[in-house]
């Protein structure tokens, strides 16, 4: 059984997950065949990113992660 901390944990992660895919796709190309394609410089970007602790990243890089940090909070 699950319970309404989890349901609202739940829905705040859907909602985080929404956000990150409008940004995503805001940054993509759309083929004629349909295909998204990222630019290649948000992709080495976000795979920077990915494989660098949180101590190590930027100061606006980490100001990012408190601010969702801070929605989780909420």
């Amino acid at each position: 059984m699950r319970t309404p901390q989890e349901d609202r944990l739940a829905a705040y992660a859907h909602e985080a997950w929404s956000r990150w895919m409008e940004h995503l796709f805001s940054t993509a190309v759309t083929t004629t065949e349909g295909d998204v394609v990222l630019p290649a410089v948000y992709v080495q970007r976000w795979q920077r990113q990915m494989r660098t602790p949180y101590a190590a990243l930027s100061t606006s890089e980490q100001a990012s992660d408190l601010a969702e940090a801070r929605r989780i909070l909420a």
